[in-house]
């Protein structure tokens, strides 16, 4: 991957050059210890769904594999100056989201087939 000079800030102060992955709890290892192995496997699953039939993916009656399609990585694009309030409890935040994760280029991750939700 070629490294990027910082050039112009963007002309939006509300979006970011880069995009954010946060890890969480998940499957009784902490966000830490997910954030650790993603490290180490070099690499993130997509292993939940997150769309709007997310809830009704198990009695679609579609396939294992196709309802694998589903499965998503999630980022976010917002500025690194705000992440502290995606990770701030919130008590009906469904995925509380903790303050580890990785920062990638958005325009290194579009070039490799991240698309925008």
């Amino acid at each position: 991957m070629a490294v990027r000079l910082l050039g112009k800030p963007p002309k939006r102060d509300d979006i970011s050059r880069f995009l954010v992955h946060l890890s969480r709890e998940y499957d009784g290892a902490t966000a830490r210890e997910n954030l650790l192995g993603i490290l180490a496997a070099k690499k993130i699953e997509a292993r939940n769904a997150h769309c709007l039939v997310m809830h009704k993916l198990s009695a679609s009656g579609f396939s294992g594999l196709l309802q694998t399609r589903f499965r998503t990585v999630c980022f976010t694009e917002a500025p690194l100056t705000q992440i502290d309030k995606l990770t701030a409890p919130l008590p009906k935040r469904k995925i509380q989201l903790k303050p580890f994760g990785l920062v990638f280029w958005k325009e290194d991750l579009m070039d490799n087939g991240a698309s925008p939700a």
